[in-house]
């Protein structure tokens, strides 16, 4: 077999151009990474007045915790003890997008159910990332009770990275948890602030977009999903309440990188 060789050019022959390399768009995982300007404390647990942080386009997580009998009437006294905190909680003047009784955001320091829930959804996230370039901090979780006729406008949580919402009890006629493709407008903004002025070489996709979903609540069903997709509640129509937990995780990265955001004062969903 002949040995390869390097070829020579003539000395009137043009040096060929290196071949362009375009990095490629991802359509799954993280999107984009930039930087939350938080000297104003927007993010009231994370400490930095700067971080790094991501858009991702990742599926939704949706998992029924009950698996076994033993997992049942643990969870159902669990549950039972957070429908009590949240019922003996003062509803909280801040609820912003929430038509219901409401606790405080910070209401996993005074419900021990509220933080176990919280503490899953963080289990769950920290399975699906690189802790190499990203660490989770867990930064609230609060108690709703719907009674009929309340309801959520469609809203999002960001500049979170991560939404969860647990299902703690609720009737047959429920309203679901309503999940939208189309993005809240700051991350379109995001995106096009991105595309004309980061410097770090990302590939920045043009738009971006979720899959449509129609949750229907079931106790003990955790759902989570990016903090920038649209979410809401219709009016609630059954007589039965419908109660649950939410909360966000912020996704930071240990190397920031990209575009600095400031989002003070910024509420997803407010009129």
């Amino acid at each position: 077999m002949p040995t390869p060789t390097m070829s020579r050019r003539s000395p009137d022959q043009q040096k060929a151009k290196p071949k362009e390399i375009k990095k490629k768009v991802m359509s799954e995982g993280v999107i984009l990474e930039f930087v939350v300007d938080n000297k104003q404390g927007v993010m009231l647990d994370i400490p930095q007045s700067d971080y790094g942080s991501c858009i991702m386009n990742m599926p939704l997580i949706q998992h029924q915790l009950i698996e076994t009998e033993e997992d049942r009437a643990q969870i159902e006294q669990i549950n039972q003890r957070i429908k009590n905190d949240i019922d003996m909680a003062r509803r909280t003047d801040d609820a912003k997008n929430v038509s219901a009784h409401q606790t405080d955001f910070l209401f996993y320091k005074q419900s021990q159910g509220v933080n176990w829930v919280r503490e899953v959804a963080f289990s769950f996230v920290e399975r699906i990332i690189d802790l190499n370039r990203w660490k989770l901090y867990p930064v609230d979780g609060w108690g709703i009770r719907y009674q009929k006729g309340d309801r959520t406008k469609k809203h999002a949580h960001w500049p979170h990275s991560w939404a969860y919402v647990y299902f703690v009890d609720c009737g047959d006629n429920c309203s679901p948890l309503e999940i939208y493709s189309e993005p809240d407008p700051a991350i379109q903004q995001t995106l096009d602030l991105a595309r004309e002025h980061d410097k770090s070489g990302q590939a920045i996709p043009a738009s971006i977009s979720y899959q449509r979903h129609s949750i229907t609540p079931e106790p003990g069903k955790l759902c989570i999903f990016p903090g920038w997709v649209p979410h809401e509640v219709k009016e609630q129509q059954s007589d039965r309440a419908r109660y649950v937990v939410a909360g966000n995780i912020a996704q930071i990265a240990i190397q920031p990188q990209g575009i600095e955001v400031n989002v003070d004062g910024y509420i997803s969903g407010k009129a």
